[in-house]
């Protein structure tokens, strides 16, 4: 049961050995594709290795639909015919297709060339306009998820990561002050439990996506008893007072100070349309931005 490490580079023709580093390993119902900038390699289910010479040098290979795309200097896109590489009947830009694409498979795949985002489909290949547009292009498109809703994950060079939805808005920017290892994201992945792994040039990041922690970087200090949604903001009651969360994306939401309360609090309910916080010295309501004192010590 214990696994074991095989070279192929045996089954690789001498005068092909010369193809540098191995950028993508994709694996597909013909087997899988091994490719670098000299050389693509398909090792089969039969335990044969073809080998795929470019004219020039490949850039990078993806797969869509079970078929390998590779992009090449001065074919264009290529696709596999047989044994032979072809260019493919995806329509767009030439100058988009000469390029190397970081590509996102989904139900709506992304690719990014020169720092822009684009919808593949093997009709076309299409701008993906974002809110994120600038930052995108200022800090440099290093990696791109797609998750089965149709929310992309883009991880840059040197700006964190961008959450954005299926029509290109910013949900959040997640950076190293804010947690990250880096802030140069080179991968992105999740796993069966729903989390985001990430691969940084200051190592390996794992973390739930569904859960968020906030804290003292966040702004909320003291013991966190109690905590409750209020209206279209979420307060938060501590042992030092009462928070209320700011969030205006694409920032990650913070938490100020309530300033009408800063003692501890045990609890936050509503009530008649009313918000009542429970506290050491009385109790207040909050209606609006209003925050009144009820009763005294």
């Amino acid at each position: 049961g214990e696994s074991t490490f095989v070279s192929l580079l045996d089954k690789v023709p001498k005068t092909d050995h010369a193809f540098n580093d191995v950028w993508n390993v994709l694996p597909t119902s013909d087997g899988v594709y091994f490719a670098s900038y000299r050389r693509l390699f398909l090792y089969t289910s039969g335990g044969e290795v073809k080998v795929f010479r470019p004219t020039k040098d490949f850039g990078r290979a993806f797969i869509y639909h079970d078929e390998l795309f590779i992009t090449s200097s001065d074919r264009g896109l290529l696709t596999i015919e047989g044994s032979d590489l072809v260019p493919s009947k995806v329509k767009g830009d030439p100058k988009i297709l000469s390029q190397s694409p970081i590509f996102a498979n989904g139900d709506h795949p992304i690719l990014s060339v020169n720092r822009k985002l684009f919808h593949f489909s093997l009709g076309s290949i299409d701008p993906f306009s974002t809110a994120a547009d600038k930052y995108l292009y200022d800090h440099v498109i290093a990696s791109i998820h797609e998750f089965p809703n149709g929310d992309i994950l883009v991880g840059t060079e040197n700006g964190g990561l961008v959450f954005l939805n299926q029509k290109g808005e910013i949900e959040r920017i997640v950076r190293k002050s804010d947690g990250l290892p880096s802030d140069y994201i080179s991968a992105i992945s999740t796993d069966n439990q729903g989390a985001v792994w990430i691969t940084t040039d200051s190592g390996l990041a794992r973390f739930p996506l569904l859960l968020t922690r906030f804290g003292e970087q966040q702004g909320i200090h003291g013991n966190v008893w109690a905590v409750r949604r209020l209206s279209d903001s979420i307060y938060v009651g501590t042992s030092l007072g009462l928070f209320r969360m700011h969030d205006e994306p694409p920032a990650e939401p913070v938490f100020v100070p309530v300033p009408e309360i800063q003692e501890q609090v045990f609890a936050v309910v509503e009530h008649n349309g009313l918000f009542f916080i429970g506290a050491l010295h009385g109790l207040y309501v909050i209606s609006g931005n209003s925050v009144r004192k009820l009763s005294h010590e």
